[in-house]
């Protein structure tokens, strides 16, 4: 299963360079490609076919073993089409990635089922995860899901967040000679003030708390929109009073995507996340 993961992120890379600018938006076609050629090596694999010769020999290697692949014809383009680019220069239009964007979504959501017995969307990213603490709050939110306790689960994917950002944010201060996001600075007086002025001041800095992790979330190329999903959430999720049915199922699946994608994007920096690292005990949320 963890390397369906890896072919899935692969693929969600290459969805994502699909709709970037060119030449970006050429080179997923590449990625898009090779997706799919890893699937049907490991398809190879699981069902113990003869090696093929070539990349369209898959469809009939596997056949010989009564596994039936479909998209053929639209793989057979895919693959003119990455040849094309690769040996030729030739790059493909924006019309034609959009075709194979929607044709290799086809083929993962057909294919994965027949040959895995499993659904495309329900392959887990979360194994890809290569820091430890989140990849263990993600785990327990999984496993309080899977016995109805949402609630718990909310709590969990929360502490999963915030202790994946402040996680990168120590690594990067150590090992980093940049600072990849904002920096809050505290420009508040310890003068006394009058009361009129100190709620102006309080309100002023929640104001700029705010904008500061909404800031932070954007500039490490997190979808912002996601995020906020994410936040409403878990928002008041430690609230006195909050039960079970408070959360529904599908946001706390939407929440464990949301969580292991963020930690997947924030991996591509150059951290080395093999290196000992102790989370500190308590942790406010603005900590990170």
């Amino acid at each position: 299963m963890e390397r369906l993961a890896y072919i899935k992120n692969l693929h969600e890379n290459a969805i994502s360079l699909s709709r970037k600018p060119s030449p970006n938006r050429s080179t997923s076609l590449l990625s898009f490609h090779d997706s799919v050629e890893m699937f049907l090596i490991i398809s190879k694999q699981y069902v113990d076919a003869d090696n093929p010769d070539s990349f369209m020999d898959y469809w009939w290697k596997l056949e010989m073993e009564d596994v039936t692949l479909t998209q053929k014809e639209s793989m057979r383009n895919l693959h003119d089409a990455r040849n094309r680019l690769k040996h030729q220069l030739i790059r493909p239009t924006e019309e034609d990635i959009e075709v194979y964007r929607a044709t290799v979504e086809r083929f993962f959501e057909e294919n994965t089922p027949t040959v895995f017995g499993t659904d495309y969307g329900d392959i887990d990213l979360f194994s890809l995860v290569e820091f430890d603490t989140t990849r263990k709050k993600v785990s327990e939110a999984k496993e309080y899901l899977t016995n109805g306790e949402t609630r718990n689960a909310a709590i969990a994917l929360d502490d999963a967040f915030d202790d994946l950002m402040y996680e990168y944010k120590e690594r990067g201060r150590g090992q980093l000679e940049y600072t990849p996001y904002p920096q809050r600075r505290n420009i508040m007086s310890e003068r006394s003030y009058s009361d009129d002025v100190q709620e102006w001041i309080d309100t002023s800095k929640t104001l700029f708390d705010d904008i500061y992790s909404e800031l932070q979330i954007l500039s490490l190329g997190i979808d912002y929109t996601q995020y906020s999903r994410f936040n409403s959430i878990v928002r008041d999720v430690r609230m006195m009073g909050k039960t079970d049915d408070d959360f529904e199922k599908d946001e706390i699946k939407f929440g464990i995507q949301f969580v292991t994608r963020a930690a997947l994007k924030l991996q591509q920096t150059q951290l080395d996340l093999t290196r000992n690292f102790q989370h500190p005990r308590t942790r406010s949320f603005f900590d990170w």
